[in-house]
């Protein structure tokens, strides 16, 4: 049996609605799997060369600085010029699709440098779980695998570190998700949706994850109380910015309502299957969680997306800044970049000693989001967009 649940409010997408059912029936990753390439055609084909500038022979887009995690956005529309922007932060990573953005000179060399692990480092100087940073301090390798061993360490008890990856990629898989999935603000449902399996065993999951990092729940738990405390979501204390809760007032309003008086009015008259618990008490309840649940999303989400977007402007500011004291600019060209990733193009003779440079600056702003665990870059070069 498959379901499907739609609303005229929030009608998800039928490939959305199919994923958390793809063990149901052998067709449904067939069928993803078509609508994933059908998206590479559409999204990433002909509309890319219709965007080939005539005079630059470039394809030239717009970023917006502020996204409501402080991230860098791009792409969108200008009505006023008739313009729709391309988005080149979300083309895939893989070498079919970014082999083809090349040098426009053959005398010059792109820059490629990007963070390793950016938002995992920052999660992990941010919640301080002992296991976590275990995995940092003693360089154990694969962390999905390191995740693995510890949330399923009974099932892999007899597999070395090292194997883990081919021995039981399943569980390698899952606790990938898994750590993806609540870094994000996710829970069981949200694992079990990413990897198609049922919502009990997405649970499941997750309380192992909890359990092998006790940390995580604690600054989890943190984060929400200091924004249910405050009204608004701090990113780091170096910036100091923060993401208002644009409706926090109504719900603190909401919450005031639910005292003892009113769950035991509420079970009574759901009791009674009464008119009053359809019409006003079950909406009632059912808006005040979803609020809530914005907050507990954006509470653990907000904090390191921020923290990575304020780290990546401020290596973009500190390598401009040295380009322009060299007077490098327009010599050394900042092309695109990609929330964790800064590409450059800068003639041949120059590339190691920018290479060098924009890795400095990386870890050097890595230095006031990062206090315990480093954050690293790692730059190359090529004549094409190789990360």
């Amino acid at each position: 049996t498959i379901s499907y649940t739609l609303s005229l409010h929030d009608a998800l997408p039928i490939s959305k609605q199919l994923q958390p059912q793809a063990y149901k029936s052998s067709l449904i990753p067939l069928y993803l799997e078509y609508k994933k390439a059908e998206k590479s055609i559409s999204t990433y084909g002909e509309n890319w060369l219709k965007q080939i500038n005539k005079i630059t022979n470039r394809i030239h887009t717009n970023f917006s600085p502020l996204m409501d995690t402080g991230r860098l956005s791009c792409g969108g529309k200008d009505k006023s010029r008739g313009i729709e922007y391309v988005n080149i932060q979300n083309l895939p990573a893989d070498t079919r699709t970014r082999g083809c953005f090349t040098v426009q000179e053959d005398s010059n060399v792109l820059i490629d440098a990007d963070y390793s692990g950016q938002e995992a480092v920052i999660f992990a100087n941010k919640c301080l779980d002992k296991n976590l940073l275990d995995f940092y301090d003693n360089g154990y390798g694969d962390q999905h695998s390191y995740v693995a061993k510890l949330c399923f360490p009974k099932e892999l008890q007899d597999i070395p570190l090292e194997e883990v990856k081919k021995k039981r990629p399943d569980l390698r898989q899952k606790a990938k998700s898994a750590g993806f999935a609540l870094q994000f603000g996710g829970v069981g449902a949200t694992i079990a949706s990413n990897l198609g399996i049922p919502l009990e065993e997405g649970n499941e999951v997750e309380e192992a994850y909890y359990n092998a990092f006790p940390g995580v729940k604690d600054y989890f738990q943190k984060v929400i109380d200091e924004t249910m405390q405050n009204g608004y979501i701090l990113f780091n204390d170096f910036t100091k910015r923060k993401s208002f809760i644009d409706f926090f007032d109504e719900f603190k309003e909401l919450e005031k309502k639910f005292t003892r008086e009113y769950w035991d009015k509420y079970k009574e008259e759901k009791k009674k299957d009464s008119s009053k618990f359809h019409s006003e008490l079950l909406p009632e309840v059912r808006e005040f969680f979803r609020l809530r649940g914005i907050i507990e999303r954006k509470s653990k989400n907000y904090p390191v997306q921020g923290s990575a977007g304020d780290c990546t402007k401020l290596a973009t500011y500190l390598l401009f800044d040295n380009l322009r004291k060299q007077n490098l600019l327009n010599i050394v060209k900042i092309i695109n970049i990609v929330h964790d990733e800064l590409l450059l193009e800068c003639p041949e003779e120059l590339g190691d000693t920018i290479s060098k440079l924009t890795q400095e600056c990386m870890e050097k702003a890595g230095t006031y989001f990062c206090t315990r665990v480093p954050l690293r870059a790692e730059p190359a070069i090529a004549k094409y967009w190789k990360h």
